[in-house]
């Protein structure tokens, strides 16, 4: 429990670091969410570990924290939520990015976009969890 506690502050941590960093430099709302995006895709696609990194969902974390706290605490809950109901992590992540555009449409609309280009690399990402799930093999908690 205490690795995976870790590792979920490591990686959304960098993230948040990352969206942080960009506020202090004065970025604007659009450069802020490119390097939001930026951040995961370097937690999902790591040069030095040959581009097999992990689902994202822990960096996502952070960089929304950074840059939309309200939608990415919703999100949260709806993740957590999910989680204990049904006892698989790749379905709450899965609700949680198909709802993240939406409730970021009406709580942070300036972010918007990078919700929805955030939630199709976690799609993406999960590909071989939704086979899992179809299949009704995904492992639980």
């Amino acid at each position: 429990m205490l690795p995976a506690a870790l590792t979920l502050i490591w990686d959304a941590g960098k993230g948040a670091l990352a969206v942080g960093l960009g506020h202090l430099a004065g970025l604007e709302a659009e450069y802020l969410g490119l390097v939001a995006v930026a951040a995961v895709l370097g937690h999902i696609l790591p040069i030095y570990h040959k581009f097999q990194g992990g689902k994202g969902v822990a960096t996502m974390l952070g960089t929304g924290l950074a840059l939309a706290f309200w939608t990415t605490l919703i999100l949260g809950v709806v993740w957590w939520a999910l989680l204990l109901w049904k006892r698989i992590s790749s379905l709450a992540s899965l609700a949680a990015a198909g709802l993240a555009p939406w409730i970021a449409y009406f709580f942070n609309p300036d972010f918007t976009l990078f919700f929805v280009v955030l939630s199709l690399v976690l799609v993406v990402r999960h590909r071989d969890n939704i086979i899992a799930l179809a299949k009704g093999k995904e492992q639980s908690l």
